[in-house]
């Protein structure tokens, strides 16, 4: 009986809406006054809107930050688990990944901290191949200590088109040779 109330209430929702004072819905778009030309309208007479889809800036950082996040995470959950193949999946170029490997070599068996969150707090440059933002890192240590860090993080496209980690720190953001690179 109460599923009857609730369908009729529905009913005299939809029959309120659509009777009413001849006014259009406040939903529906403003119409100009009616013109006297007993000429049919064709397709040429519609409006046309040329402007491209666009993402906006909120949009963009939010999706920078998931990339860095993700290569972030696989790459410590390839430490974590010795995965070199995983780890080394994570980056975009040779030379950043040998720099790399040798600075965890030299860390030895500390634990590496928990990262609890990234958030980029500015986007230095954002083009089809290379991103550089000014990221902040919320990491936790394995005392608890909770730190946050702010450093540059390039990440660039590889050859299958997908993103990995290509630099990390101060010095370069996509411009010029690659400080790792042999060109």
């Amino acid at each position: 009986m109460r599923n009857v109330g609730w369908i009729l209430f529905g009913m005299v929702v939809v029959l309120a809406a659509c009777s009413g004072s001849g006014t259009a819905p406040a939903t529906a778009p403003p119409t100009s006054a009616a013109t006297s030309s007993n000429v049919p309208m064709t397709t040429s007479d519609l409006p046309t809107t040329s402007q491209a889809t666009t993402t906006s800036t909120v949009d963009r950082v939010a999706e920078i930050e998931a990339i860095i996040l993700d290569l972030e995470n696989r790459r410590l959950d390839g430490v974590a688990a010795g995965d070199w193949v995983a780890w080394s999946a994570t980056f975009a170029n040779e030379g950043f990944m040998t720099e790399a490997r040798a600075g965890l070599d030299q860390l030895g068996s500390i634990p590496l901290p928990r990262l609890d969150g990234i958030s980029v707090a500015a986007v230095i440059v954002d083009s089809p191949d290379c991103v550089a933002a000014t990221v902040d890192y919320f990491t936790t240590d394995s005392d608890g200590v909770a730190t946050q860090n702010q450093t540059t993080t390039v990440i660039e496209r590889r050859g299958d088109g997908s993103w990995g980690i290509s630099f990390r720190g101060r010095g370069w953001a996509c411009e010029g040779p690659h400080p790792f690179s042999d060109s």
